[in-house]
């Protein structure tokens, strides 16, 4: 371990010793962040910030996390800089008794944190690693109420939307003006999602809870030409920011909110046909039509370990008598489904409807637009086949449909309205 590498733990471990009560006033930094270093040979051109900072929940209540750069790097916590790396170094941060411990990779403590930890890159434009994982921006660990610790990364909204954009919709190729839908509607999704997990320290999370946010490497040229040609523009409704959800294939029908989502129905989130032209918007979807079947013994296998898991009721019985919708919704998706065994009933709603009818691959059924076909005998179910159309809630933007539309030369702006009836679009003060 260099002496450039780090700025030996006695440094700030002797006055963090006394401060079991009140904190000391901040130290001036111990050592300088160090000065910028060039780009390296094919590294990205430096990103224009703009719009408001950010914080993602890259990972969730972890025991540990691998973090480093290939740049020089500081570590900063609550009383200033505690140490900084040389390019490549990485170090292990981990959650050892309620406080937050810094790690060589050789096992040798470097750091004991005065609250959340923050790493930033000497070099712009910032990169750090997570796990193995590049990322923009500064990255910080803290200790998450619920255990475990939680690594944020803080950065701009355009600079995330760019890790955004190309894992919600894809590459974008020949449906350009889609992708700047999805831009968006991932931007006013953010803004309608600022402070959503105070108590965790981020706005969002980066995975499928709120939107895919992915590395550096998951970017895309055609993703970030639609995101610049979108900046700062939501979508408002009162003036506020919409509920912007958006899933793959509506299947030719929107779902209303309130058919997706335990939340009161709003005017632009309507169940609708997902026609243009006299077309199927999404008809193009391997998912625009499906079909899952199972035998009643591997269903009941299924259901026994999924609805103790969503309803929090243990499973009795041994034989699956029924299974059945009871209620739909306008657009048809199944609102409430029934299952009963020899010992108990059960009921599921909405989206936990999904998560309890896996399929056989084990995924989530691909969505609640389904009419179920029941085989009994003896009174005990022996063979269900779901048939159904398209994959996610089908609330708000169908991705599919805006991708064909773009084809049909439709802008994005006609996308969204017709997907978002009665919004208008502003810039993102």
């Amino acid at each position: 371990m260099s002496g450039r590498r780090i700025l030996l733990a006695a440094l700030f471990l002797a006055p963090l010793l006394g401060c079991a009560g009140k904190k000391p006033p901040l130290p001036e930094p111990a050592v300088e962040v160090p000065e910028a270093e060039p780009s390296r040979p094919g590294a990205p051109e430096p990103e224009r910030a703009a719009g408001p900072m950010v914080g993602i929940g890259l990972r969730v209540h972890v025991a540990e996390a691998r973090i480093g750069s290939p740049h020089a790097f500081s570590v900063s916590d609550d009383r200033g800089v505690m140490l900084r790396g040389d390019a490549d170094a990485t170090f292990v941060v981990r959650l050892e008794e309620g406080q937050v411990l810094l790690y060589t990779e050789a096992g040798e403590l470097s750091g004991l944190a005065s609250g959340p930890l923050r790493f930033e890159a000497a070099a712009q434009p910032a990169e750090l690693l997570v796990d193995g994982a590049r990322y923009p921006g500064a990255i910080e660990v803290r200790p998450s109420p619920k255990g475990g610790l939680n690594i944020v990364n803080r950065l701009d909204v355009e600079t995330y939307l760019r890790g955004v954009v190309p894992l919600e919709i894809g590459h974008a190729g020949d449906y350009l003006e889609a992708a700047k839908a999805q831009a968006v509607a991932a931007r006013t999704y953010t803004a309608g999602h600022m402070g959503q997990y105070p108590e965790e320290g981020f706005d969002l999370e980066a995975g499928v809870q709120d939107q895919v946010y992915g590395p550096l490497d998951r970017r895309h040229p055609d993703a970030d030409r639609a995101v610049e040609e979108t900046r700062g523009l939501i979508l408002l409704h009162d003036g506020k920011p919409i509920r912007a959800n958006y899933s793959s294939t509506c299947g030719g029908v929107t779902a209303a909110l309130e058919e997706g989502f335990h939340a009161e129905g709003v005017p632009y989130l309507r169940s609708r046909a997902d026609e243009v032209d006299g077309k199927v918007a999404c008809r193009t979807s391997k998912y625009y039509r499906w079909e899952e079947s199972w035998s009643g013994e591997d269903l009941q296998r299924i259901l026994g370990r999924t609805v103790p898991a969503v309803t929090g009721k243990a499973w009795a019985g041994k034989s699956l008598k029924e299974i059945k919708v009871v209620e739909r919704g306008k657009s048809g998706r199944a609102l409430r489904l029934r299952i009963a065994t020899e010992k108990a009933a059960y009921e599921v709603s909405k989206g936990a409807i999904r998560r309890v009818l896996l399929t056989p691959s084990g995924g989530p059924l691909w969505s609640t637009a389904f009419e179920l076909k029941v085989k009994t005998s003896g009174g005990n179910v022996k063979r269900v086949t779901a048939k159904g159309q398209g994959w996610g809630h089908g609330v708000g933007m169908c991705q599919w449909g805006a991708m064909q539309l773009s084809r049909d030369g439709h802008g994005f702006r006609d996308i969204l309205k017709h997907y978002y009836p009665g919004t208008e679009l502003r810039t993102w003060d």
